[in-house]
């Protein structure tokens, strides 16, 4: 592939396999697994109140950490190759770029 004018190493076949293991499944896990931990979290400090000022940053900080994990799971889902049709007016992976991509970094 490099000899027919692409400097590029990786063909885009390994590419889509990393983009699908990765984003679908390992992002797709952990991060159903914060969402568990974060509500954890948010239950608890509530239920410990607000006296403290430590409560109140630990809870923010559980809220703005169930953001990313919220918006990482859409992207998930967004990047499986099941959404993908060629049938579509659009690009999947622009629909998931503004309405995960950017979400989430604005909650990281």
């Amino acid at each position: 592939e490099i000899e027919s004018g692409n400097p590029d190493p990786v063909s885009s076949d390994v590419k889509e396999m990393f983009r699908i293991v990765l984003f679908v499944f390992i992002c797709g896990i952990l991060s159903l697994f914060g969402i568990g931990a974060n509500v954890t979290n948010i239950i608890v400090f509530i239920k410990q109140g607000f006296k403290d000022s430590i409560n109140i940053s630990l809870l923010g900080l559980a809220v703005g950490d169930l953001g990313c994990a919220l918006t990482m799971v859409w992207m998930s889902v967004g990047f499986s190759p099941l959404l993908a049709s060629p049938d579509l007016n659009f690009n999947p992976y622009d629909v998931v770029y503004l309405s995960a991509g950017w979400p989430h970094a604005c909650f990281n």
